[in-house]
């Protein structure tokens, strides 16, 4: 609800459930709201290994350890979603590499890699079937992901109608991670159940080396 106040040119704060903000267009009024805690296991994953990180670089990470990490981040650029080489902080790539080696239950790693670099990842080949929830995964053993210490996950989507043909605006939960001790294929189970006949899933790929680089992210979509 828009409101227009001969006393007031604007407002924000909130008042026994009333939230008071404005935009370009006005002052408004809306009802406050609670945002909801989802604690679905995987979400809960996700929760404790960015608390992990968090802790482990203020209380267990050397100062040294930690501007290792910086010299990481500012000799390894990355592409952007528009096509642009931009550079995450120090903090940015001690997540983007251990968030992913958590949720493979691999171990952490503290120590910044000395190679600047992204891991190699070959795009994976995928093939499923309608009726089943298990997704064969074949992928490229010369990645130096492949080693030990190292794991290929693979993320899947919802299945979709064939007319959704794009991954905008997909959420994806975690299938199955592959350690690089295991040999080509292997098999994942698709996150939210089997797809059918006619429908879309899409799967995101992503690997951790070894020394902890994660490799770029890889989308597959696969039609049934």
């Amino acid at each position: 609800m828009k409101y227009i106040s001969a006393l007031m040119t604007a407002a924000s704060g909130s008042l026994r459930g009333i939230v008071a903000s404005h935009n370009a267009g006005g002052t408004y009024f809306r009802g406050r709201t609670t945002p909801t805690n989802p604690r679905t296991s995987f979400q809960q994953v996700v929760r404790n290994a960015v608390a992990n990180i968090a802790y482990a670089w203020t209380q267990v990470l050397t100062p040294a350890q930690r501007l290792a990490w910086d010299t990481f981040a500012k000799n390894t650029p990355i592409i952007d979603r528009l096509g642009a080489s931009i550079h995450i902080p120090a903090l940015g790539w001690y997540n983007k590499a251990n968030s992913i080696r958590l949720q493979a239950g691999l171990t952490r790693v503290d120590a910044a890699p000395t190679e600047y670099a992204l891991a190699d990842l070959t795009l994976p080949t995928i093939a499923v079937t309608a009726g089943n929830a298990n997704a064969t995964v074949s992928f490229t053993a010369a990645d130096n992901w492949h080693a030990s210490g190292g794991a290929l996950l693979i993320y899947s989507s919802r299945p979709q109608n064939l007319s959704v043909n794009s991954p905008a605006g997909l959420s994806y939960r975690l299938a199955g991670a592959i350690l690089g001790t295991a040999s080509s294929p292997q098999n994942v189970v698709m996150s939210f159940g089997a797809p059918v006949a006619n429908q879309n899933v899409f799967f995101r790929a992503v690997a951790t080396a070894p020394d902890g680089r994660p490799s770029g992210a890889l989308l597959i979509t696969k039609s049934l």
